[in-house]
C-alpha cells in the first residue's frame, strides 16, 4: 500500500530520535527515497504515493522537503505534525533495514550515493542537462535501479 511520504519520513525520524541520533532533513529525504526504491524492488509496490523529483542535490519528495526545510541542516527533533504512520509488518521491516544500512551515513555520503552514474537521479538530471527544475523520476526507473542493486548484493 502506498503511504504519504511524510508518514515514511516520520517513521524514520522517530526511529532516529529513539536511537539518540536525530537525522537532518537531507538524511530524511534520502532515506525516504531509499525506502521507496527498496519497496519497489522487494515488495513490487511503492511505499510512498508522491512523485520523486530530481533536484540539484538529489532525489526529493516535495512534501517532505517543505515539511522539514525550516530545520535547514540541523537535526530534526520531532516528527512532522499530523502524519502518524500506520505500516504493515513487512513495510516496517523494510524501513528498518534501510535505516540500518544507510541511517548512519552523513548527508554528503547519502547525496553521493544518489548521484552515482546511471542512478535514476543522474539519468533524469543529466537528460535535461541539469537545467530543468523538479523533473519527475519515473517509478519504473527507480524500481529497475534497485532491482539491479539487489541482484549485485545477492
Amino acid at each position: 500500500m502506498s503511504h504519504d511520504a511524510r508518514e515514511v519520513a516520520n517513521y524514520l525520524i522517530q526511529k532516529a530520535i529513539d536511537d539518540g541520533n536525530p537525522l537532518t532533513p537531507i538524511q530524511v529525504l534520502k532515506l525516504t527515497y531509499y525506502c521507496q526504491g527498496w519497496s519497489l524492488a522487494r515488495l513490487d509496490e511503492g511505499l510512498v504515493s508522491q512523485p520523486i523529483e530530481a533536484w540539484k542535490y538529489g532525489p526529493v519528495i516535495r512534501d517532505v522537503y517543505f515539511a522539514l526545510n525550516h530545520y535547514v541542516d540541523q537535526p530534526i527533533d520531532k516528527p512532522i505534525r499530523g502524519h502518524k504512520p500506520k505500516f504493515s509488518k513487512e513495510e516496517k521491516e523494510l524501513m528498518d533495514k534501510v535505516y540500518r544500512l544507510y541511517g548512519e551515513m552523513n548527508p554528503y555520503e547519502l547525496i553521493g550515493l544518489t548521484h552515482l552514474p546511471m542512478s535514476p537521479w543522474s539519468k533524469v538530471w543529466n537528460e535535461h542537462g541539469g537545467t530543468i527544475r523538479n523533473a519527475k523520476i519515473p517509478k519504473n526507473m527507480i524500481k529497475e535501479f534497485f532491482i539491479k542493486k539487489d541482484q549485485k548484493n545477492t
